[in-house]
């Protein structure tokens, strides 16, 4: 299972604003 690079920091992005702002 492999994402591409741009895609996976999109994701991880998301998550770290999500958790940012809880």
């Amino acid at each position: 299972f492999t994402l591409p690079p741009f895609l996976t920091l999109k994701n991880f992005e998301g998550l770290d604003l999500g958790k940012m702002d809880q």
